[in-house]
């Protein structure tokens, strides 16, 4: 879901290693979006009253339109490759013993160095 997603980012920026796009959880409202019949006949219903009342306390108070929901927002990144692409490179041919066991370290350094 969209807390995976921004929480990836998050990890690849404090590691520095840049391999997921800078992602953030943000707040949007659009009609296209999947709305419980409740939540639109409720956003229906405030416009209604706001339309009908625009100048009284109940009309200037009411938030009119559909509630905000919560998603993930990723920047779009020109030439950027999925990450199927480098795993399936990775089970191709794997890293040499030396290699893996020299990051297996830098990663182990670095997640220590965030706390």
């Amino acid at each position: 879901g969209y807390l995976s997603e921004a929480g990836a980012s998050l990890v690849s920026e404090r590691l520095r290693l840049d391999v997921v796009p800078k992602t953030r959880v943000v707040r949007l409202v659009s009609p296209s979006f999947n709305y419980s019949a409740i939540d639109r006949a409720t956003a229906k219903t405030k416009q209604q009253v706001i339309a009908k009342f625009p100048q009284t306390k109940l009309g200037k108070t009411l938030r009119a339109g559909l509630p905000p929901k919560k998603g993930s927002f990723q920047l779009f990144v020109e030439g950027y490759r999925d990450a199927s692409v480098h795993l399936n490179q990775f089970e191709a041919s794997p890293l040499p013993n030396s290699v893996a066991h020299s990051f297996q370290l830098q990663l182990r350094n670095s997640l220590y160095s965030i706390t």
